[in-house]
């Protein structure tokens, strides 16, 4: 690959010296850019899609794309947990590239750059650097995320010639990341309902509106109305290189996690009714089962954004561990869970689902249910 890069430059030098003897600028079509978007995918880590940059010569029929890449996530998951993931540039030639996302129905979209050739041979240039630092950098998707990188890159590649101008940025921007992302999952609430379940409160943090662009519906609405002196410069029209399906991602419409949630308060209602206390057991069992791992991404992970996440309140081994000394804390612990809903109704951004708050609910009422009866008891 960089053998094919350094030809590339060479033939590029000795093109634009015939060029400035002629009395001529060199042809812009001798290198191009595009920014391609790819479809959603089914699973977690591809659920807002994912964006990548082609680059082609004609002239020396050189045509690759450019992908930040991770380790298999479905084949690490520990490993993804545990924040020791690597990631790095990738280039695969465009025909092979397209064949993956074709053989897994995701659509591919592609927006050509309006750089200079000199802005363009930078990018390339810039791109092989990357290439060339292999697959060994720690995976951290809100600081080199596809959409991070692919800006990023375009910015490196304009800076020597200008800045890139942003237009008006979309109104939308005023949300958090966490909420820019959860836009996007309309079709996927299970994606959603774990996003929030992994994502701390990072993801709320305030931040740059450059800093906000993360996905690549985002990216390119974004850098279809910027411009680099002058000129615009992303494609407002874009090329279809391969056709969408009907990606919906971890979504089972009629299971969503909102439904699931009521459907586990209207079976602990029955319950109680009933005075059958043992199903209350697997409602613990499974709050302490999220807490052991919420806990664990705060306090050993190194995953990114999971420092701190207010679900850790509602959502910790705590009541399952201390459950024996019940008739203490009980009532105590019902009044906070009561306080951290109404905190988070009032927070400036939504930081957990609605499922999330329907088993906080639930956890209250059985809480309470447990203080009357222990209080009747005594």
């Amino acid at each position: 690959m960089q053998k094919l890069i350094i030809v590339l430059f060479l033939s590029f030098a000795v093109s634009s010296r015939i060029c400035a003897e002629n009395g001529r600028e060199p042809d812009d079509d001798f290198i191009k850019a595009s920014v391609l978007v790819a479809q959603p995918g089914s699973v977690l880590y591809s659920c807002i899609g994912h964006a990548f940059l082609r680059m082609e010569c004609p002239a020396h029929h050189l045509d690759y794309c450019f992908s930040y890449e991770s380790e298999d996530v479905s084949q690490r998951v520990l490993t993804f947990l545990a924040g020791r993931l690597k990631m790095g540039m990738i280039a695969i030639p465009t025909s092979d590239f397209l064949d993956i996302y074709r053989g897994s129905h995701r659509g591919v979209a592609s927006y050509e750059l309006h750089l200079s050739v000199s802005q363009k041979q930078r990018l390339w240039q810039l791109l092989d650097e990357r290439v060339a630092q292999g697959t060994n950098i720690p995976y951290d998707y809100m600081a080199r995320g596809c959409v991070h990188a692919c800006v990023q890159l375009i910015h490196e590649a304009v800076q020597p010639d200008g800045a890139i101008t942003y237009g008006e940025w979309p109104q939308h921007f005023s949300m958090s990341r966490r909420e820019l992302v959860r836009r996007q999952l309309d079709r996927s609430p299970w994606t959603a309902f774990i996003l929030y379940f992994l994502v701390g409160t990072e993801g709320d943090r305030e931040v740059s509106l450059r800093e906000k662009i993360i996905t690549p519906l985002d990216m390119i609405e974004v850098l279809q109305h910027a411009t680099v002196n002058e000129h615009r410069v992303l494609d407002r029209e874009c090329q279809i290189l391969v056709p969408y399906g009907d990606k919906k991602g971890l979504s089972l419409p009629f299971l969503s996690p909102v439904v699931c949630a009521s459907l586990m308060l209207l079976v602990t209602l029955i319950c109680l009714y009933k005075h059958w206390m043992f199903c209350i057991w697997p409602l613990l069992v499974i709050q302490a089962a999220w807490g052991i791992l919420l806990v664990y991404l705060f306090a050993f992970s190194s995953l990114p954004c999971t420092s701190w996440n207010w679900l850790i309140v509602p959502f910790n081994p705590l009541p399952l561990l201390l459950w024996p000394w019940r008739r203490w804390w009980l009532l105590p612990y019902s009044a906070v869970l009561a306080v951290w809903l109404l905190g988070m109704k009032m927070m400036p951004h939504e930081a957990a689902d609605n499922a999330h708050y329907i088993l906080t609910i639930n956890l209250i009422i059985i809480f309470i249910y447990q203080y009357q009866t222990k209080k009747k008891n005594l």
